[in-house]
């Protein structure tokens, strides 16, 4: 499989555009951004199926354009 990697500008488009009652009037795109770069950073580490970092690893699947797998060692492998 042979994806482009997407960036923090398009993991937080993404992450938005999936959760979008997590922002509210003060949303703040610098800050969003700098978030998903430092996630970007620790990868693949900072991939989960559950909680925050779930929500990030689903985000990311979809700015990668794959659909989001059902176990951790799937989503391993789309990061390697």
């Amino acid at each position: 499989m042979t994806t482009t990697e997407p960036n923090a500008t398009q993991l937080a488009k993404q992450y938005k555009d999936l959760y979008p009652s997590e922002f509210g009037d003060n949303y703040n795109q610098d800050d969003h951004q700098r978030i998903c770069l430092n996630w970007l950073a620790r990868l693949p580490e900072s991939l989960a199926m559950s909680n925050w970092a779930g929500k990030m690893s689903r985000a990311y699947c979809k700015a990668k354009g794959v659909s989001f797998p059902r176990t951790k060692s799937a989503l391993i492998r789309i990061v390697e």
